[in-house]
């Protein structure tokens, strides 16, 4: 529009404000404090030269200094132009495909129901000779545990006889005496054959119990002090 000014500041001076009464222009609000005293210890030569702080002028009980005229809204301000909007003849809206029915569409009634043809195991483990021959899916549970009793069960046992079998040490519990013992007295000779006063007797048990887990009665030997 033409008496439209886009360069009318929102803000104006308040036409009808005048400067108060008493007000002094050419006075500064803070001047020295002539009462103020140089410190002794003050050195120009490191601090600086010594000037008084300020402190207000006690002359500007109105005012001092540069008047200015207060701000009011600018009644003539619009700000920047702009058309105004309205509705679009040609604007017919983000396109979307057309729905229609889904001929492959189905309601499942019950899911409990549903067939499965697979089953799936997901295994972490840190043993390889875990295997899977066969699974059992039934809904009698005494039909479950006589087929348990013939194939778990089994399994089961011949495992633990395999492991009692590796686990269990060779020889007599005579034999697997000796090596315990001959384990121990080699561990503890050093400490107590320089703290007791056992130690020649403990010269004497190594070869002691060494034969006790020779298979062989005819390899057992005896000690004799040289």
């Amino acid at each position: 529009p033409d008496d439209w000014d886009e360069n009318d500041p929102r803000m104006v001076a308040a036409p009808e404000a005048k400067m108060p009464e008493g007000w002094l222009e050419d006075e500064p609000p803070m001047i020295a404090d002539v009462n103020a005293v140089r410190p002794e210890d003050w050195d120009d030569e490191e601090e600086g030269t010594w000037t008084p702080p300020l402190i207000q002028n006690p002359k500007c009980g109105v005012g001092c200094g540069p008047w200015t005229a207060p701000l009011v809204a600018n009644s003539k301000y619009k700000g920047p132009w702009a058309p105004r909007l309205i509705k679009n003849p040609k604007y017919i809206g983000e396109w979307k495909p057309r729905k229609v029915q889904n001929p492959e569409h189905y309601t499942v009634e019950n899911p409990r129901l549903l067939k499965f043809s697979a089953v799936g195991f997901e295994l972490w483990v840190m043993d390889a000779n875990i295997r899977f021959d066969n699974v059992l899916v039934c809904t009698d549970e005494g039909e479950a545990g006589e087929i348990a009793l013939r194939t778990w069960k089994v399994k089961t046992l011949r495992e633990a006889e395999a492991e009692q079998q590796q686990s269990t040490p060779t020889g007599t519990k005579l034999e697997n005496l000796g090596r315990t013992i001959d384990v121990i007295v080699t561990l503890g000779a050093p400490i107590i054959s320089r703290r007791s006063k056992f130690s020649r007797l403990l010269h004497c048990i190594p070869f002691f119990f060494v034969g006790l887990h020779v298979k062989n009665p005819s390899q057992r030997c005896l000690y004799t002090d040289q």
